[in-house]
């Protein structure tokens, strides 16, 4: 086996014609192994093909991986039905460059290795200049990307499992999400939301609720939420999500009906604590430094977890 401009070539030592084997950027996994295994999904699209090989034009921006893995974990196999076709420029020599569908092209080339061409639109340019103006056009100054919030739309109407999660715990949670509970208020982007459910679900809900309780009028809750959410799921005080308990029960009505008497939805934000980073800390060191003040007020200060856990995570954030 040699290597020859990132393409494999079996070479047999009988001097028959040797086979090319697409050279794959994407590192083979268990499940891209499992994907070679199944059937692909439709047939090509007809018209022109050019080779899997294909050099691709400098104005590629670098592959993003993890785009390729997560496609294969929602289709399993090589969907053509979704591939459609490259595109591909032509020059006045007859060669060839990709200025769009690097990352389909990669996917075919890890998942089926034995596919030798792909469907592409060729077009012939006299320059790179046009070249790159065509790259430019088709990813995103003629056609508007979709957003996460649509796309969110989209999975739910597919029923894909991960957007109807989302979907179960907005709904729990009492949140909108661009077109998902659409007139719900108050909404959230799903950037947030996902990150939030990393954290937890349960801890999402209720610091949803209070958010909701405490200011009823807010459109749009993302920092905060990220930021109670955190603070709700951070070791040690998963304990304010206790409401059986008196410490929990404090912090829920200290929140809803305490906190909103003296502070606004923006200042809740504390945006003088959010420069670093790791800004939902900053936002979560804020709420919690709050509440143990009003604690102290009422002598109940010792009923408190220490504040240094958080403390030293936020300021470990502006180093």
């Amino acid at each position: 086996m040699l290597n020859v401009n990132n393409v494999d070539v079996d070479v047999d030592v009988n001097n028959n014609e040797a086979e090319v084997i697409p050279f794959s950027r994407v590192k083979i996994t268990d499940k891209i192994l499992q994907a070679q295994n199944r059937p692909h999904i439709g047939v090509m699209a007809p018209g022109n093909r050019v080779s899997v090989n294909t050099p691709l034009h400098e104005c590629q921006r670098p592959l993003a991986e993890t785009r390729i893995h997560n496609y294969i974990e929602l289709s399993g196999t090589v969907d053509w039905n979704l591939f459609g076709y490259i595109t591909v420029v032509r020059y006045e020599d007859g060669s060839l460059a990709i200025i769009d569908g690097q990352h389909r092209v990669d996917l075919v080339k890890a998942v089926a290795p034995q596919v030798k061409e792909l469907p592409a639109h060729i077009i012939d340019v006299n320059n790179d200049q046009y070249a790159a103006k065509l790259f430019a056009y088709l990813n995103g100054v003629a056609i508007r990307k979709v957003n996460n919030e649509e796309l969110l739309w989209a999975e739910v109407i597919a029923r894909m499992p991960a957007a109807l999660n989302q979907k179960r715990v907005l709904e729990l949670a009492g949140l909108s999400c661009g077109r998902v509970n659409e007139g719900v208020v108050p909404s959230v982007n799903r950037a947030t939301f996902a990150k939030c459910l990393k954290l937890g679900e349960t801890e999402t809900v209720m610091a949803a609720q209070y958010i909701k309780a405490a200011f009823p009028d807010q459109g749009s809750i993302d920092l905060v939420l990220h930021g109670l959410t955190r603070l709700l799921t951070l070791e040690p005080y998963t304990s304010l999500t206790d409401t059986n308990k008196k410490l929990g029960q404090m912090f829920r009505d200290w929140f809803i009906t305490e906190l909103p008497n003296f502070m606004k939805y923006r200042d809740v934000c504390f945006k003088e604590y959010r420069n670093n980073s790791d800004w939902q800390i900053g936002i979560a060191y804020g709420i919690y430094d709050k509440f143990r003040v009003y604690m102290d007020r009422q002598g109940k200060l010792h009923q408190c977890k220490p504040i240094e856990t958080i403390k030293d995570l936020y300021l470990k954030g502006l180093n």
